[in-house]
């Protein structure tokens, strides 16, 4: 008597599966969120989640580092846009703000679990400090183009004011947790890089 044939194991795509499961943290924060929700939200079985991804720490941190990834090259991309220092800047505050007005708005992921978890968590803490540390190269390289052109100040060094528009660019994800009005974001943008006007 041959045994009876079991169903194949349901296929997925992981980066997908990963999309799903850092929309559910992002959502809901690391505590906050259950491998019931995660089950919930990539659709997979508990079974076929732990053996792609691990456990539900694992699944984070892989999350963040997606988002910190796509995010970073956005900016990359942002920052290499425009005809001027300013303009790029202008463009990627524009790109890495166009959340913050949309009602349900949830802030920067990145923000988020530095908010949650990095005075504890030295791993999560090391993963969005890295990113930070290669934005603001981005930034710097930018900052430096622009005080050579004569549009920014240069009794600041490039690599200080690059550091105030990303720590500037983190608390207005932060606050944006509520929404803030388009045009209230345009406002403080606009303050911003006016503190850079040589």
């Amino acid at each position: 008597m041959t045994p009876p044939r079991t169903g194949r194991p349901r296929e997925f795509d992981p980066d997908t599966a990963l999309d799903q499961a850092m929309e559910a943290f992002w959502a809901r924060g690391y505590e906050s969120t259950s491998v019931a929700d995660l089950l919930e939200a990539t659709g997979l079985q508990k079974g076929s989640l732990y053996k792609a991804f691990g456990d539900k720490r694992s699944l984070y941190l892989a999350a963040l580092r997606r988002y910190l990834d796509t995010g970073h090259e956005r900016a990359r991309q942002a920052l290499c846009g425009g005809n001027s220092a300013r303009e790029a800047l202008t463009g990627w505050f524009e790109c890495m703000t166009s959340g913050c007005s949309r009602e349900g708005s949830r802030g920067c992921f990145g923000v988020n679990a530095m908010v949650e978890l990095g005075d504890h968590d030295e791993e999560v803490a090391a993963i969005v400090g890295a990113q930070f540390k290669a934005l603001g190269r981005l930034l710097e390289s930018v900052v430096e183009r622009g005080q050579m052109t004569g549009e920014f100040r240069q009794d600041v060094p490039a690599a200080d004011l690059a550091d105030f528009l990303s720590v500037f660019l983190a608390g207005l994800n932060a606050r944006s947790r509520g929404p803030l009005p388009k045009a209230r974001v345009k406002r403080l943008i606009a303050g911003a890089l006016s503190a850079l006007d040589a």
